[in-house]
């Protein structure tokens, strides 16, 4: 019996160190299986591969540039959260790419980039970032998170997809910062505790879900392209929220929505004449829908705009001091009463005219006629007396001294 106990115990010892061993495993490239994430990342090599076997929480930065990998996340979750001063969770440049794949049947794996600590420097560079790609880079995560900016893409070539949401986590955040031509696309929703979404320099960004922010909901700049599959919702005081400047295009397919006060859907040199006349009546005369502070689409504003100068029309049309329209026949027929009053009494004129001429004047009223012809050219030689007396002057030197002056 007691040799039996010793022959099973290393069998039991074998066993349970197969099953740690085993239980250790988080990933593998191709059929090498790696116990710590870390290691495989700097085993990885272009075109490869990274299967989670399980889930992983890895705390420091990847870095990618010029190769490409997958993460097949398997069913299982990949979270990047990284901690620290101007912090980047994934950063991926200069030609790098990293795409996410599920080979899992359920297909609920994700790959979520977060970044946290301390930001320095001025909103145009990516500080605190989950996603930060630049130069050609591309990447593909389920969402990003920073405490600066949940995403910043800078550059031509330059693609991020974000298949949940993008989000700024601090004061003064902003949810997506895309810049000089890259392209964004969010499949959720986008939020910036400052601005939800700020792109400009010929940027795409394409967002599924909602966006929100506190100055702005969308600031698009220069030649950006914006598309809000949501709504847009600003929830700070003043200004508008959405903004296109210099050449931008933002549609947006759900409602702009602005709670604060003194606050506008859109500035109002980007409403449609239209629009602002419905504008101006709702403020300085509660005659209309609600306004720009709480608007709804392009479209329904545009509806709203136009039944209102429906309903004018016809208020003008039933005060008794407007002009009524004539119908086209009684037009017609008064211009032609008008013409044929104006051509009879132009004949009369004529008439009138030549039998005053036959019918001789009396003769006082003759003599005075002659007195007034005979004043008449009294004037006239008292006016240009001087000129003719020089014109006499003249012919007599000439004729009698020769001499032409």
């Amino acid at each position: 019996m007691n040799t039996n106990r010793k022959g099973l115990l290393p069998l039991l010892l074998t066993f349970a160190m197969t099953l740690t061993a085993h239980a250790a495993d988080v990933c593998q490239i191709g059929s090498t299986v790696y116990s710590d994430f870390g290691t495989a990342l700097s085993a990885v090599g272009n075109n490869q591969t990274i299967k989670l076997l399980d889930d992983v929480t890895h705390n420091s930065a990847i870095v990618i540039t010029g190769k490409s990998i997958t993460f097949d996340v398997n069913g299982f979750t990949l979270a990047l959260t990284v901690n620290g001063a101007n912090a980047r969770a994934l950063e991926v440049g200069s030609g790098g790419e990293v795409k996410l794949s599920d080979t899992s049947s359920a297909k609920t794996g994700k790959f979520n980039a977060t970044a946290t600590g301390s930001a320095s420097g001025g909103a145009n560079t990516p500080k605190v970032c989950g996603v930060y790609a630049h130069d050609g880079g591309k990447a593909t995560v389920t969402s990003a998170t920073g405490v600066s900016k949940g995403l910043f893409a800078d550059g031509a070539g330059t693609v991020v997809t974000v298949l949940g949401d993008a989000k700024g986590s601090a004061d003064g955040s902003f949810g997506v910062w895309a810049v000089n031509s890259a392209t964004v696309t969010v499949g959720g929703d986008t939020d910036g505790d400052f601005v939800g979404v700020y792109t400009e320099s010929q940027a795409t960004v394409n967002i599924g879900g909602d966006v929100s922010g506190w100055l702005y909901g969308v600031q698009a700049g220069w030649m950006a392209t914006v598309s809000i599959g949501g709504n847009v919702t600003k929830n700070g005081p003043d200004n508008a929220c959405v903004v296109a400047n210099d050449s931008a295009n933002v549609t947006v397919f759900g409602d702009v929505i602005s709670s604060g006060s003194n606050a506008s859907g859109v500035p109002l040199s980007q409403l449609s004449l239209e629009e602002r006349m419905a504008y101006y009546k709702q403020k300085y005369n509660t005659e209309t829908a609600p306004g720009p502070s709480k608007t709804g689409n392009t479209k329904a504003s545009s509806k709203e705009s136009g039944k209102t100068r429906n309903q004018k029309k016809k208020r003008d049309r039933n005060r008794p001091d407007q002009k009524q329209a004539v119908p086209p026949q009684e037009a017609s027929q008064e211009s032609a009463r008008k013409r044929t009053s104006y051509s009879s009494q132009t004949e009369q004129d004529k008439s009138q005219k030549k039998q005053n001429e036959q019918t001789p004047l009396p003769v006082s009223e003759q003599k005075g006629k002659q007195k007034n012809i005979i004043s008449r050219f009294f004037n006239i030689f008292k006016k240009n007396s001087v000129l003719l007396l020089f014109s006499v002057s003249l012919c007599l030197c000439e004729r009698f001294f020769g001499v032409c002056l």
